[in-house]
């Protein structure tokens, strides 16, 4: 089965292939949302602690905007959807139809609710396809949106989700539309207990599949 830290490689190629899924259904949701053609890459599966997972996102001192998702059930985790202001000000504007761009340090009721959309819709998505090829039940939190310069909005969410001194399963991916005029990373994050209980639930999967 693995350890905790170790995943077989049937199982890491098993959950490639399921994120793979789930991407292609995270980028079917986000293209119906912003009416445009938008791409996700090839999931990655690995092992990280938490300042690899900052290193994921690349945006050094940009001004960020991370929604972020928690997924409940029996596998918890979380989901964080992570883009440039600028980006997110695109997505807006195709979502809501207007040439406007967003002002001020936060966004506005209608800009927060089109953002809120994205995370939810790329979560269930995402999410969705890992939950039904392992068999679990899976609900979510309310999406939640933080947005600064990134040494703070990571500060703000690691301190929630985070422990420094743990490694987390990650399945994450980039996003983007084909002009390129907005793009983004989405990061699946289980922590050690829901790493022991996804493991345990795809060796019982295997174990079926050799009955």
């Amino acid at each position: 089965m693995g350890s905790i830290d170790h995943l077989t490689d049937d199982q890491i190629n098993d959950l490639q292939e399921v994120g793979n899924v789930g991407a292609g259904q995270a980028a079917a949701c986000l293209s119906d949302l912003v009416d445009r053609r938008c791409l996700i890459d090839i999931p990655k599966v690995a092992h990280m602690d938490a300042a690899s997972v900052q290193s994921v996102f690349q945006l050094q001192e940009s001004i960020a905007v991370a929604i972020h998702v928690r997924i409940l059930g029996d596998i918890p985790g979380v989901m964080l959807i992570v883009t440039k202001r600028i980006c997110a000000q695109k997505i807006v504007g195709y979502m809501t139809k207007s040439a406007a761009p967003v002002t001020g340090k936060h966004f506005d009721f209608t800009a927060t609710f089109a953002l809120k959309q994205v995370g939810e819709a790329m979560t269930r998505a995402f999410s969705g396809a890992i939950s039904q090829y392992i068999k679990t039940r899976t609900k979510y939190a309310m999406p939640e949106i933080v947005t600064d310069i990134w040494s703070s909005v990571w500060q703000s969410v690691a301190q929630r989700f985070w422990k420094n001194d743990e490694n987390y399963l990650v399945v994450h991916s980039s996003f983007y539309d084909p002009e390129k005029t907005f793009s983004g990373h989405c990061v699946y994050m289980f922590d050690r207990d829901s790493q022991q209980a996804l493991m345990e639930r795809l060796a019982a999967l295997w174990a079926e599949a050799l009955q």
